[in-house]
């Protein structure tokens, strides 16, 4: 009888931005206010497998949160919706200095439908909500990315504070549609 492979996956948290919001619009956190709010978090996962076979993910990516006090609550996942969320940042112009724009960049969703190939990289965003969460959990609390493979094989990631950014550069985006002109009659 044969063993059955043992999978390394290494999971990173690249980067991590967490919207607060209240009943769907976005909430300014005060320094003193822990009150439970929901979270958009928006994670830049990036997968590698480290086996000398492909090795496939049986579930779902889920993200959880560790409170201090003990407690982990497990954030839904969100999917397809990424053509609606920008990540933001301000550049300066390249001619001018002292002019700085923000710009919106797409984000890719992270696919793993695919088996995960020996050094190959896979990566992109993944979205989550968190319906009930304080803001000090999510600064201070074990935020932890985790998968099953085909093996059962548990694969996990945790966002270090570096990574954490909340309120994050993620924003709301709107395509605008330009009515089509009618041609003259």
């Amino acid at each position: 009888m044969g063993t059955k492979p043992k999978a390394r996956i290494l999971v990173l948290l690249k980067e991590v931005h967490a919207r607060p919001q209240s009943r769907g619009k976005f909430q300014q956190i005060e320094e003193s206010d822990d009150s439970p709010l929901e979270f958009e978090v928006f994670v830049s996962c990036w997968f590698l497998n480290e086996s000398d076979v492909p090795v496939q993910l049986a579930q779902e990516v889920e993200l959880s949160v560790k409170a201090l006090d003990g407690s982990v609550k497990l954030a839904q996942r969100i999917r397809g919706d990424l053509d609606k969320w920008r990540l933001g940042s301000l550049v300066r112009d390249e001619w001018d200095i002292d002019i700085v724009r923000a710009r919106q960049e797409e984000m890719r969703e992270l696919s793993l439908e695919k088996p995960l190939e020996c050094g190959a990289p896979r990566h992109g965003w993944a979205h989550f909500r968190f319906d009930h969460a304080c803001p000090s959990e999510l600064k201070t609390g074990e935020l932890r990315l985790s998968v099953k493979d085909v093996f059962s094989t548990a694969h996990e990631g945790v966002a270090t504070r570096q990574v954490r950014h909340l309120p994050g550069r993620i924003w709301p985006y709107v395509v605008s549609r330009v009515p089509a002109t009618q041609s003259g009659n």
